[in-house]
């Protein structure tokens, strides 16, 4: 075979991002597997996982990335560091035609380049194989209940950056006072909710039904897991059809009325498409029955799901109040008649040895063995640009990236 060289590249967005593509020890894995592969990292002073640890696992840390065939990332490249021609993956947040990356996907026409994006790897059903989603439940979750807890100074526990590794976050967790008798709705059954499934689990808060959970009162802080048919509906109430609402994402209307008059605290896990509907519209919010009091919304779509989402906030800043009454952002915890927010769009970055741990095992089994190999699909559909044009898959993208 033709030797092949791969460059994990530093990252430069601000806020910094501290994950990378694969950890020394996967690097070994792919050098093992595939013997025409040389693999070298860019200098980082942001990376979790320090250059010593590569170099002592053999992996050599230049400066200059011109000379690689692919370069692996996580967050968007800024458009000032593009290399003409080059291949990357990274994810290009542009699928919904994000405008703050119009520009960057622009400018990696204009140079000829080819992307591939981690975000549209998916199994021949369309289901996605490579995400971070996992560690954001974790992390959101987390920062929901340390919320409340700053809501209500009934505790104050470690922001998850500063505990820096699951296993210490777990050990916050143990130190922790017991959860007064809250309701906690999450909304989505994915990887992300899985991982907020989890975060809640070490908690030792209590799962229970959707029925019980709208019906029952509790002296203990309960759970319950929704899926889309349990808050979103058909046209005419038919009968709930999961493919026929991905396929129209726009038919649907809220039936989650019920669970934000019981719950105090929403957990947002679930994909949403630009042309569904948002989980409550944000007058509900002025109604005396609006329980809702913290809301972490781990896809963190602005204006989308949540509608009272009004930006992304950071991992030094996580929360800011929403104010019903008029419908603007307030300081974070400054009056009880608000709602407080958990907008944090790169939340995995709180634990980013962790995650990008997990993320480079699901690109080892999902995706390198067919951009490496003998591709089955796979690569091809994650593939948005092909040495500077749009596939055909992505050409939707044509004239808002020309506008």
């Amino acid at each position: 075979m033709q030797p092949y060289k791969i460059g994990l590249i530093t990252e430069r967005k601000s806020p910094p991002d501290h994950r990378v593509a694969f950890i020394p020890e996967q690097c070994n894995n792919l050098l093992a597997a595939y013997p025409h592969l040389t693999i070298v990292a860019e200098r980082s002073a942001v990376r979790a996982i320090p250059d010593q640890e590569y170099e002592h696992e053999g992996i050599e840390i230049v400066e200059d990335m011109t000379d690689c065939d692919i370069l692996f990332g996580v967050k968007e490249v800024q458009k000032e560091n593009l290399i003409p021609g080059m291949t990357y993956c990274f994810f290009t947040h542009t699928i919904k035609r994000q405008n703050h990356n119009k520009a960057m996907l622009r400018r990696m026409m204009d140079l000829g380049c080819s992307v591939y994006d981690y975000e549209v790897i998916t199994d021949e059903k369309g289901m996605r194989t490579v995400a971070f989603g996992y560690y954001a439940g974790l992390v959101g979750a987390y920062n929901g209940i340390r919320g409340w807890g700053l809501r209500t100074g009934l505790f104050d526990i470690l922001p998850a950056h500063q505990c820096g590794h699951y296993a210490l976050l777990k050990r916050q967790i143990a130190q922790m006072p017991k959860l007064p008798p809250i309701k906690i709705v999450i909304a989505g059954r994915g990887r992300v909710g899985k991982g907020a499934k989890e975060m809640l689990d070490a908690f030792g808060i209590r799962q229970v039904d959707k029925v019980a959970f709208l019906e029952k009162q509790y002296d203990e802080a309960v759970y319950t897991v929704l899926q889309s048919g349990d808050y979103y509906a058909l046209p005419d109430d038919k009968q709930w059809d999961s493919d026929y609402f991905h396929q129209h994402p726009g038919a649907v209307h809220s039936i989650f009325t019920p669970y934000q008059r019981v719950a105090d605290l929403l957990i947002t896990t679930a994909f949403w498409h630009t042309d569904t509907p948002p989980l409550f519209q944000p007058a509900e919010t002025q109604q005396p029955d609006f329980r809702i009091k913290l809301i972490a919304d781990v896809t963190c779509d602005v204006e989308g799901f949540v509608p009272i989402n009004l930006r992304a906030s950071t991992i030094a800043a996580p929360f800011y109040d929403y104010d019903p009454a008029t419908g603007q952002e307030a300081a974070a915890f400054s009056s009880l008649d608000h709602i407080n927010l958990m907008t944090v769009d790169n939340l995995p970055c709180e634990l980013p040895r962790d995650a990008s741990c997990e993320f480079g095992r699901q690109l080892l089994d999902n995706f390198m063995p067919y951009l490496l190999g003998r591709d089955n699909g796979t690569a091809e559909r994650a593939k948005i640009l092909d040495k500077g044009h749009l596939t055909p898959r992505f050409q939707y993208l044509a004239e808002w990236v020309n506008s």
